[in-house]
């Protein structure tokens, strides 16, 4: 699956997916999963490396020029536990 396209300390996995528009428009976006916080309002936020991760996104997308856009996400805490399917 491409996971680990983005070489960084903080960029636990990474792939290219396509976003479609309801008009058909197809968008090519290297989606990036982060240890980081990205909220800056956040005690743990850590700017320097939110950069970091952000400034190379970029460069690998210069060099990709198929890639329209970057989407980089939090990891979420915790884990979803299934307790029941169906009745």
């Amino acid at each position: 699956m491409g996971q680990g396209i983005i070489k960084h300390d903080n960029a636990i996995s990474s792939w290219i997916t396509l976003c479609i528009d309801r008009d058909g428009v197809t968008t090519t976006v290297l989606m990036i999963e982060t240890d980081l916080s990205l909220n800056a309002e956040d005690p743990n936020y850590r700017k320097d490396a939110v950069d970091s991760l952000a400034a190379a996104a970029v460069a690998y997308v210069g060099d990709h020029p198929h890639i329209d856009a970057i989407e980089i996400e939090q990891l979420r805490q915790g884990s979803l536990d299934v307790t029941s399917i169906g009745d």
